[in-house]
């Protein structure tokens, strides 16, 4: 790929995205610490949110008046989601998927030891720092 790209474009991106303080910011295998919502990489938090307001607050129908978002945006969410919460405490609904996904988590990690991870962790920078090298090329 290197080879058909410009070269200010390749030279632009050595300079600006491929030093490993600034891989490190963008690369997903290096984010750590993070919960499930810090760690997705799509918008789909925001369409489910944009979903949830056009089909369920505003009954689906387009072109509302500002006047009526911003009263909707006011008035109606912060009940739902409270009300959903309680449902979720009461057993009614199931676990949050942070929650879920953080159980999963305990559950698999309880077959693997420290030395694992040290192995897993070191093949993985590898691996990323040597793809970077040949998509360059």
């Amino acid at each position: 790929m290197k080879s058909k790209a410009p070269q200010n474009f390749v030279d632009y991106l050595t300079q600006y995205w491929m030093p490993m303080h600034i891989v490190c910011m963008w690369s997903a295998i290096y984010r750590k610490n993070h919960n499930i919502f810090q760690a997705c990489d799509t918008n789909m938090l925001i369409e489910a949110w944009h979903h949830l307001l056009k089909g369920k607050f505003l009954q689906g129908k387009r072109n509302r008046h500002m006047d009526h978002l911003i009263s909707t945006l006011i008035d109606d969410p912060l009940p739902y989601y409270a009300l959903k919460q309680r449902w979720q405490d009461l057993g009614f609904k199931g676990i949050n998927i942070e929650v879920r996904k953080h159980q999963d988590i305990l559950k698999q990690s309880e077959v693997y030891v420290a030395a694992d991870i040290e192995v897993h962790t070191l093949y993985h920078r590898f691996q990323a720092h040597e793809l970077m090298q040949i998509s360059l090329l």
